[in-house]
């Protein structure tokens, strides 16, 4: 539970009771298998909040209540490192140094507005078009876990980029990645059925690759910011994939 306190303290902005004597450092060195289980109580927390939304309310309206309560749990920083890696990588030309000095820039620029517009406006477009209130209920519980696990390919199968920074502290081994991709698979299976489940895994793990491939091409490795924005893709694409599945 303390591992798990300090990978929650980590990824989300809400406190989590911290034990007198504990080595942060080292709690953290060893939080990757927590990710999963943390994108699922975040998961369970979000669907039961859209579900009674959505006996009140139109679901548009609640597709958007949906978006800013994802968006709460990190204060945005996830989408700060979308924005940071859309500024970085969106234009051709830059090598790893000049596209790592882009994403420590605070400033935005054109194509990190860009990247963030668009997938913001995706997620509530997927939202908006669930069928149904149970529909937009599995998709609330099902993206915050699909963003978590999602961020375990990115610390696991790429180097980190620079030399110092908190993240890098933190070990993910293809046990984690497996583990991740074993509680969302099982979240989707007990959520959406067997068929639907493997179009969803498909879509996820496809698009969770690829992002890891174009980084390792690109950047050679990852940063905080490159975590950040497989969190919000894969919360993204996990939307999408369900979409995929209602016409199948």
């Amino acid at each position: 539970m303390r591992t798990f306190g300090a990978a929650w303290r980590f990824i989300t902005v809400f406190p989590f009771f911290t034990a007198p004597g504990d080595d942060e450092v080292e709690l953290l060195r060893r939080c990757g298998w927590t990710f999963p289980f943390i994108g699922l109580v975040l998961g369970i927390i979000t669907g039961v909040v859209v579900w009674f939304l959505a006996a009140l309310l139109p679901l548009p309206v609640v597709a958007a209540l949906a978006v800013a309560v994802l968006a709460m749990y990190s204060a945005g920083f996830h989408l700060d490192g979308l924005s940071d890696c859309g500024d970085a990588l969106l234009s051709p030309g830059r090598d790893k140094e000049k596209c790592l000095a882009i994403m420590k820039d605070s400033r935005i620029g054109a194509h990190g507005a860009m990247a963030l517009v668009l997938l913001l406006l995706t997620k509530f477009a997927c939202l908006a078009s669930a069928p149904d209130r149970y529909g937009i209920a599995a998709m609330a519980f099902l993206m915050p876990l699909a963003g978590r696990a999602g961020m375990l390919w990115v610390m696991g199968l790429l180097p980190y980029a620079r030399s110092e920074g908190l993240v890098n502290i933190i070990v993910v081994t293809m046990g984690h990645i497996a583990l991740g991709i074993v509680v969302l698979a099982a979240a989707a299976l007990g959520t959406v059925g067997l068929v639907r489940m493997i179009i969803l895994m498909a879509v996820w793990l496809a698009v969770s690759l690829g992002w890891t491939l174009y980084l390792k091409r690109r950047l050679g490795g990852a940063t905080g910011d490159c975590y950040g924005a497989a969190c919000e893709l894969a919360e993204t694409v996990a939307g999408i994939g369900l979409l995929v599945t209602v016409s199948v």
